[in-house]
C-alpha cells in the first residue's frame, strides 16, 4: 500500500473514533430529590409566565410580635412568595389589554387594627395593610386564608375604575374573582349559583363572572379595561352577546336556583 493510500487511510479511522467520542451521550445524574420534586414549601404553583409589566421589587414588613400566629403558622417567606404570585397572577388576570399600571413596588404589612378582629385587610395604592388579630383568631386553615387575602386584594390594584366610577359590587366581585381563579376560595363563601343579584357583590358576583367567562376567555380582563370609562351593564351585552339579565337567569337556572318571579295581583289565583 503507498503512502498516500496509508495517510488516507488513518485520517479516516482517526475521524471515525473522534465521531464516536463525541457521539457518547454523557452520564446524566439525578437532581437531589428535593430539587427534582415541586418544592412543598408553598401550596401553589409558583407564577412562571412572563410579567406583562415587571414590578421592581416586593416588600413584606412584620409587625407582629415574637410567638404572634403569623410569624408560627404563615411567616414572612411564605408571605412574601404569595404576594409576589398573587401581583403577577392578578396583573395577568386583569392587566388591560396586555398591559399592566407601571407598579414598581407592591408592600405587604401585617400589623395590629388596634384590636380589630373582623376586618382582614385594607389597601392604599400598591400598599396591603393585613390584620394581625384576623389572623390571630381566624378559626380553620389560617395559612390557606392568607393566601386568599392577599389574591384579594393584589387584585384592587388593577381594577381600572377609578374610585367613584364603579359600583361597589363590581369591584369586590372581580376582585373574589381573583381569588377564586388563583385557587384560594374562601372556606366560608357561599354555593355557586346563591344570591338573588349578580349585584350581591363579592363572592356571590365572583361565581356570576366565572359563568360569565366559560362564554369568553378573557371576559373579565376585557370588562376591567372598559371599566376605565366607568361602568355599564350594557358592557356584558357588548362582549358576551346577552343582557346581564339574561346571563343571571341562565347562570341560576344551570344551578338550578332560579326563583320564578312574583305574580301580580292580575296573575294570582
Amino acid at each position: 500500500m503507498s503512502l498516500w493510500w496509508r495517510l488516507a487511510l488513518f485520517l479516516v479511522l482517526a475521524s471515525f473514533v473522534s465521531f464516536n467520542q463525541c457521539a457518547v451521550p454523557s452520564v446524566q445524574h439525578d437532581a437531589p430529590e428535593a430539587t427534582r420534586k415541586q418544592s412543598k414549601k408553598f401550596e401553589f404553583e409558583p407564577f412562571r409566565g412572563v410579567p406583562i409589566d415587571p414590578i421592581l421589587g416586593f416588600n413584606v414588613t412584620d409587625n407582629t410580635p415574637g410567638n404572634s400566629r403569623f410569624k408560627r403558622a404563615i411567616g414572612r417567606d411564605h408571605a412574601l412568595e404569595v404576594l409576589r404570585n398573587a401581583a403577577y397572577f392578578a396583573q395577568e388576570m386583569l392587566g388591560p389589554d396586555g398591559l399592566g399600571r407601571g407598579f414598581a413596588y407592591v408592600k405587604l404589612t401585617i400589623e395590629n387594627f388596634g384590636g380589630n378582629q373582623t376586618v382582614a385587610a385594607i389597601s392604599t395604592g400598591t400598599q396591603i395593610r393585613l390584620n394581625s388579630m384576623y389572623i390571630e383568631n381566624f378559626t380553620g386553615d389560617v395559612k390557606y386564608e392568607f393566601n386568599g387575602i392577599v389574591f384579594h386584594e393584589n387584585a384592587k390594584m388593577w381594577l381600572q375604575a377609578r374610585q367613584g366610577l364603579a359600583p361597589r359590587w363590581i369591584l369586590t366581585g372581580i376582585m373574589d374573582f381573583v381569588r377564586l381563579e388563583g385557587g384560594w376560595p374562601s372556606q366560608r363563601w357561599p354555593k355557586r349559583g346563591s344570591g338573588s343579584r349578580w349585584t350581591n357583590g363579592y363572592a356571590i358576583t365572583a361565581f356570576f363572572l366565572e359563568y360569565c367567562s366559560r362564554n369568553k376567555k378573557y371576559f373579565v380582563r376585557e370588562l376591567n379595561s372598559m371599566m376605565k370609562r366607568g361602568y355599564s351593564n350594557h358592557y356584558f351585552a357588548q362582549l358576551l352577546g346577552k343582557d346581564v339579565h339574561e346571563l343571571w337567569d341562565d347562570y341560576k337556572s344551570l344551578y338550578g336556583t332560579k326563583t320564578a318571579p312574583a305574580l301580580s295581583p292580575q296573575q294570582g289565583h
